[in-house]
């Protein structure tokens, strides 16, 4: 298993790295120069190709982003323009990308839906999972590199009653495999279809078909 990126897209976005097990390993603004017509920002291709290589990362989840009401032609053609580039870097690198809307990822990291006070939210959601990184998010602006972690996290880990996040290795194997069907079912309770119990085998962990099978560490 190896590294997965997330990505906020936006001129005041970031990208995170994270292990398997959901270290934050890396963050980085994302890379803009004021190049634009009239100095607006631009998502630099070579920057952002320059820091996904150095990461070797397998993975990239990226917040979803589309037209919004009321936004400009030019305010749309920005973040159109960002996706692209993302999307043709992580490809040109090899890397699949998933798509995730703010609100399933919010709502997956105990974030309130809206748009009130979820930037701080963010943050402080950041610093409690990750609080020897609490200065990489510490700035009002530092919301992008707190929603990027947690981008990268919230289908891999789970919180029960406020405590600590964990990490599955089952659902990880199966989100690094692109195994959407296998994670919604795993998701839905299922442990037993030979779909699901390949990847607890894979992992070194029970399943009830295969009770003899090596159980490893806690994370499924």
């Amino acid at each position: 298993m190896s590294n997965i990126i997330g990505i906020d897209i936006g001129a005041t976005g970031a990208l995170a790295l994270l292990s398997p097990a959901g270290d934050l390993l890396e963050v980085e603004d994302m890379p803009i120069l004021r190049d634009g017509p009239a100095g607006r920002p631009n998502l630099n291709a070579p920057l952002l190709s320059a820091i996904i290589s150095k990461w070797e990362a397998e993975r990239v989840i990226v917040e979803y982003v589309g037209a919004r009401p009321g936004e400009g032609a030019v305010g749309a053609f920005s973040f159109g323009r960002c996706r692209g580039v993302v999307e043709g870097v992580c490809a040109a690198h090899g890397l699949p990308v998933a798509f995730l809307t703010p609100p399933a990822w919010k709502r997956a990291v105990g974030i309130a839906p809206g748009k009130d006070g979820a930037k701080d939210a963010a943050r402080s959601e950041a610093i409690r999972r990750w609080p020897q990184k609490a200065d990489l998010f510490a700035r009002v602006k530092d919301d992008g590199r707190a929603e990027a972690a947690l981008i990268a996290v919230h289908r891999i880990g789970r919180r029960i009653a406020g405590g600590p996040w964990r990490v599955s290795r089952v659902a990880l194997l199966m989100l690094l495999d692109g195994d959407a069907a296998a994670l919604r079912a795993y998701k839905c309770g299922d442990r037993a279809s030979d779909r699901v119990a390949q990847y607890f085998l894979r992992a070194g962990l029970k399943t009830p078909q295969n009770p003899q099978s090596p159980q490893g560490q806690s994370g499924a």
